[in-house]
């Protein structure tokens, strides 16, 4: 089976996918319709292509005009896939409704969740156009499935469905059991004392990171030099980036910043050796890096806001707050009980092991998959 997915190739969950479907014998390409690269996953060929030129974000009307006229000549050049994949909704892709159409027999839509929470209603009308013409749509949890069907109200509930992505480093945190957290810290030069709060996951500007600075001050003015501070930003927004050390850059606060690619074995050292993530994401599905966290033994500490109610369900614990002018006194509070939030977070990773691995889920897409053969 030949499938083309759309969307950014820089994502973790696309390449791991690939890789999964690959080994069952599934042909995977990609394109990303914002850096206009092209991948053959089977043969580990990227192309680049030349994509819209910047100036076009100047001249708004016109300038998406012509961009969905490039973006249309693009597509046009693929053709005869089993299943065309699209993996978060842009807006750009109901004016192409009938060209992505073309590329294959079966049109699947995966909701990742900004691109439905943080649309506005005449985007999300636009959208509608897409989310008619896929054979399936899936969501990764049951909240927003409801939130989505409540919203569009129209017959799209037979063929909405919640699938999820398993987490390779799930596998990797059970390799580095015979490797101790100190030496973890050692090989990610951490030192060995303070207590690791980590915060967010990457540099997106929906994680808060102004808000997390703000709790930094009052954490630090108690604990000082006892709590280390880091700043996971291996991906995500160059500006922002370029935001948090401008807002840090007077503060003497113990701060560590990872801006570099990291291996997937180091990213699950950060998990192991971090005492305290915050999560406090404005909108998500279920973050994957949280899940990690939740795996590796951090204790989580996350906006009631999200959509997290299945592992609620299952007895998991994550410290909620109902907003984030909370979060400086949650960490406080963690920080000086931290033996018995540590006590209440041992059920997390078998709750995690359920809903999260790769050997679980991925069943379900390939069932998803096969209905293709009898439409």
């Amino acid at each position: 089976m030949k499938i083309l997915f759309l969307g950014n190739l820089n994502s973790v969950f696309l390449s791991e996918f690939a890789k999964r479907l690959q080994s069952h014998d599934y042909t995977i390409h990609a394109f990303d319709p914002i850096s206009f690269r092209f991948t053959d996953f089977n043969l580990k060929v990227t192309r680049q292509f030349s994509k819209p030129p910047g100036i076009l974000n100047r001249i708004p009307k016109i300038g998406y005009a012509i961009k969905i006229l490039l973006l249309r000549r693009r597509l046009n050049q693929y053709r005869n896939y089993d299943i065309c994949h699209i993996h978060y909704n842009l807006k750009i892709y109901s004016y192409l409704v009938k060209t992505i159409q073309n590329i294959s027999s079966f049109l699947v839509v995966t909701v990742y969740g900004s691109d439905f929470y943080k649309r506005s209603h005449r985007d999300k009308q636009i959208q509608e156009k897409i989310y008619q013409a896929a054979d399936r749509i899936t969501c990764s949890n049951e909240r927003t499935v409801e939130d989505f069907l409540d919203y569009y109200q129209k017959g799209l509930s037979q063929k909405t469905s919640i699938r999820r992505y398993g987490l390779r480093v799930l596998d990797l945190l059970d390799e580095l059991k015979s490797e101790s957290k100190n030496d973890s810290k050692k090989i990610l030069n951490i030192p060995i004392n303070p207590i690791i709060v980590t915060c967010g996951t990457n540099s997106y500007r929906y994680q808060n990171h102004e808000k997390m600075i703000e709790m930094m001050r009052t954490v630090y003015s108690k604990y000082g030099k006892d709590v280390l501070f880091i700043f996971p930003l291996t991906y995500g927004e160059e500006k922002q980036k370029k935001e948090i050390g401008h807002l840090l850059e007077n503060e003497d606060f113990p701060v560590r910043f990872f801006t570099k690619h990291m291996s997937f074995k180091d990213v699950a050292r950060l998990r192991r050796v971090s005492d305290i993530l915050i999560n406090i994401l404005e909108t998500d599905q279920m973050s994957g890096a949280m899940l990690e966290h939740l795996h590796a033994g951090s204790i989580v500490i996350t906006g009631s806001w999200l959509p997290y109610d299945i592992l609620y369900e299952k007895g998991a614990f994550l410290c909620k707050i109902d907003s984030v002018q909370a979060l400086d006194q949650k960490v406080m509070d963690v920080i000086a009980n931290m033996d018995e939030y540590k006590d209440r977070i041992k059920i997390n990773m078998s709750i995690v092991n359920e809903i999260a691995r790769w050997d679980k889920n991925l069943k379900g897409w390939l069932e998803l998959y096969n209905e293709s053969e009898f439409l």
